[in-house]
């Protein structure tokens, strides 16, 4: 690693100017001698000329009639011909212009060969009269200037040339970048095919530059933020650096004098223009923040400490590199970072450390790694260290274990919400982190319905079953109906559907639906009154009852404590204690009423606040009122009233570092919470759990929870990079068009064909790991119950498994 110091930077008079032009710059290029510079863009086309103290301008060739010609996408000087420019218009002309026309006009050659928007145009570094141009159709075309014709035509594909550059080192070959990532290197000897093609991008490659001093590196930038620098060795390229950016490359230039800089403008994004060392692939070198907006060409002068750069913004700056920032004199010299393990890793600068561990759990474990000066480095870089050091956890890590065995076990769909809570409950009770377990145990008791009585007494169905056929109280005292402890009207039985006028018995039993008939709708002469006395006994008030009455009661009739939860678990606390003699329905909402607007009289307007503590004011409802809608208010007042004990407990666990139980607890309860969570939070804790699932390698169970998140942002996880491309087995090259068959030029063979019937697979490939032979999977099936070696004859005995 190298860090940041004098550069070498020699006196010059050059300074940090700028000068505001017309519009939007698209290209600029300077003079041989570079003491003039020309920009254009669509509504822009002068000549500057470099003073010391600023720019000055020379003449503006936006003259005359103004026609989509002066629309430039592109402009390149001469490189032998000062008088002489090029331009690529957005009309698919390429245009010459002659700066020593008299007359205001300099326009003197026009080629309309291309039918779309022209990106780049070239002039060849020595044969003068050679210019190239490459079009948004695909097409690339080859001008002569003394014929004023089009004498080649190279076309590559449909999609799209971003730009070309002849090499300066050999003659006859050119470079082109195109929209599908390839880079294509072409003789212009031979028109009908390109000599190489590459894959050089995952996505539209936007930039080339041959380095001015090594004959065989080319850099390369497009969509993927990366910056790639190859050697061609005249059959393949072979990729020699990488370095990665902040946004997409729109432009790169070599430094002169300097064989390892590079400088890079975005082309969205970042505003700057950074110079690189392709050694160090992650820190700029130098960075020049003077635009405000993306910039759209860089060029260097001949000192290699000046650049010209023009931008969106409308603004032409000269840079000098005294001027610039440096992220290495800013970067932090310190890193710590800790692994899934609990291994402890420190960096910092220098050679020798005296810090000691403190921790008794950690040893004083040093293993330096130092990066020192080589004879290849230039005086622009100063010595410079690093010293690496590892401290390893003695203890064994539990909570690691504890983690990935809770990610394991804990079920967070498929179940009703409280046995969900349960088992995670139990699993975490199970791994000994007793606080989760806890939690979730109070989750269940919050959101579970509430209504259900914690115990009911039922009747079994044996006992019904015995006892039908028995004759009844009333039948033998019909004059006298006797009352028992279960002529009580019961808050916890369901009522009957039957006719409402039935008798009740004289123990307190009704028809088959055990409903509950109260005193008032019975006649006057069948209305209950105490319980019969014994002799001997104090007479008691009505409804007075002892636990000795329920036991005995209960035994006689048949019922039995505890039972009915089992036998009913469906039931819920009825809306009324009496049964109603006829049923009462809402009346439809009016048509002026909406959704959202209750009536005065409405259910809803009758709901109490629950955290009230007097008497009376607990959740009442109308006699009316549907028990499906009394729920949703119920439920919907539950939500309310625990959502911010929820939301603390969500954030103390994800400052504690528990993201896991963070995002469990948001997964398990949906709706109830997730609205409640600001969504940049809740893709915080996605995210983070999900990493930590694929630092583990617990890779089924992040997609898991990527699935279950209704997190927009966390749900593209799963759409992303879905596809694997996979190599010929011949000529090592991507099969792009299909799997089973290689596009190349030379190659075009079938990949991977089947041992059995030599036919290309186009579906499930099994192989042999011992000899890798393989094909269809059932034809390698139907071969290996009858043969034990290789169907190909190489031997091996191969097993299906």
């Amino acid at each position: 690693m190298s860090r940041g110091g004098s550069d070498g930077v020699r006196s010059t008079l050059g300074r940090t100017m700028h000068v505001k032009v017309d519009g939007g710059i698209n290209a600029l290029s300077s003079s041989r001698d570079s003491s003039q510079v020309v920009v254009a863009g669509r509504s822009v086309f002068k000549i500057f000329h470099i003073e010391d103290l600023g720019f000055q301008e020379r003449i503006d060739l936006r003259v005359g009639r103004i026609t989509l010609k002066y629309s430039c996408n592109d402009v390149m000087w001469h490189p032998h011909k000062d008088e002489l420019l090029a331009t690529g218009a957005t009309n698919g002309n390429v245009i010459i212009w002659d700066l020593n026309k008299i007359k205001g006009n300099k326009m003197d050659i026009t080629f309309s060969d291309h039918k779309r928007t022209v990106n780049k145009v070239c002039f060849h570094p020595s044969e003068s009269n050679l210019l190239l141009s490459g079009s948004q159709g695909g097409s690339m075309k080859c001008f002569d200037l003394r014929t004023e014709k089009c004498e080649m035509t190279f076309q590559g594909g449909n999609d799209s040339v971003r730009d070309l550059q002849f090499s300066p080192y050999q003659y006859f070959i050119f470079a082109a970048t195109s929209d599908n990532g390839n880079i294509q290197l072409w003789d212009y000897r031979r028109k009908d095919k390109f000599l190489h093609q590459f894959m050089a991008h995952n996505g539209p490659a936007f930039g080339l530059d041959w380095h001015p001093e090594e004959k065989q590196w080319l850099a390369t930038c497009g969509r993927d933020r990366i910056i790639k620098v190859w050697r061609w060795d005249e059959r393949q390229l072979h990729e020699e650096y990488t370095v990665f950016t902040i946004a997409s490359v729109a432009r790169v230039k070599w430094r002169p004098e300097k064989k390892y800089h590079i400088a890079s403008c975005s082309q969205v994004v970042d505003q700057s223009v950074c110079v690189w060392d392709i050694r160090r692939s992650y820190m700029p070198f130098a960075v020049f923040e003077e635009h405000n907006d993306v910039v759209s060409g860089i060029l260097w002068r001949q000192d290699p400490h000046i650049f010209l750069s023009g931008g969106k913004d409308s603004m032409l700056y000269q840079h000098v590199f005294k001027d610039a920032k440096r992220p290495s004199a800013r970067a932090n010299p310190v890193g710590v970072s800790m692994s899934i393990f609990g291994d402890l890793c420190h960096a910092f600068t220098g050679g020798k450390s005296t810090v000691k561990s403190s921790a008794n759990n950690y040893p004083a474990t040093r293993l330096p790694f130092s990066w020192r000066r080589s004879t290849e480095v230039p005086e622009m870089f100063r010595q410079y260290e690093s010293t690496l050091m590892v401290h390893e956890l003695q203890e064994t890590n539990k909570y690691s274990d504890q983690f990935c065995e809770m990610a394991k076990h804990y079920q967070l769909t498929g179940r009703p919400f409280a046995e969900l809570c349960e088992h995670n409950a139990k699993v975490a009770h199970g791994l000994g982190a007793y606080q989760v377990a806890q939690t979730w145990n109070m989750l269940r008791l919050f959101y579970s319905d509430s209504r259900a009585p914690s115990r009911m007494y039922s009747k079994p169905m044996s006992s019904i079953s015995d006892t039908s056929n028995k004759p009844s109280d009333t039948e033998k005292t019909p004059d006298a109906p006797m009352a028992t402890n279960h002529d009580r009207p019961s808050f916890s039985q369901q009522p009957s559907t039957t006719d409402p006028t039935a008798e009740s018995t004289a123990g307190g039993q009704t028809d088959d639906n055990d409903s509950v008939i109260s005193d008032s709708e019975l006649p006057f002469n069948k209305q209950r009154h105490r319980s019969q006395e014994g002799p001997g006994d104090e007479p008691r008030e009505f409804w007075e009852y002892t636990e000795h009455d329920d036991a005995e009661d209960m035994e006689e009739h048949g019922y039995s404590a505890g039972v009915g939860m089992g036998m009913n678990e469906n039931w819920t606390l009825p809306t009324e204690a009496f049964q109603q003699r006829q049923e009462i329905i809402d009346r439809p909402p009016s048509p002026d009423q909406t959704q959202d607007r209750a009536r005065a009289d409405s259910p809803s307007s009758q709901l109490v606040d629950l955290d009230s503590d007097v008497p009376g004011t607990q959740l009442l409802t109308a006699p009316s009122t549907n028990p499906s809608v009394t729920n949703q208010f119920i439920d919907f007042q539950f939500c309310i009233k625990f959502a911010p004990i929820i939301l603390e407990m969500l954030e103390y666990y994800a400052d504690q570092g528990d993201v896991q139980t963070s995002v469990s607890i948001i997964v398990v309860l949906g709706d109830r919470i997730q609205k409640e969570i600001n969504l940049d939070t809740q893709e915080h804790w996605f995210m983070s759990y999900i990493d930590l699932l694929s630092r583990f390698k617990l890779w089924c169970i992040a997609t898991e929870i990527v699935k279950l998140s209704n997190h927009p942002n966390v749900g593209m996880l799963n759409q992303q990079s879905t596809t694997i491309h996979t190599k010929c087995n011949r000529c090592n090259k991507q099969l792009d068009k299909v799997s089973w068959a290689c596009s190349s030029g030379k190659c075009t063979s079938l990949t991977n064909t089947c041992s059995v019937c030599h036919l290309p697979v186009k579906g499930l490939y099994a192989w042999c790991q011992g000899c890798s032979h393989g094909g269809h999977i059932e034809h390698m099936k139907e071969w290996l119950e009858k043969n034990p070696m290789c169907p190909t004859g190489c031997g091996h005995y191969c097993e299906y498994t």
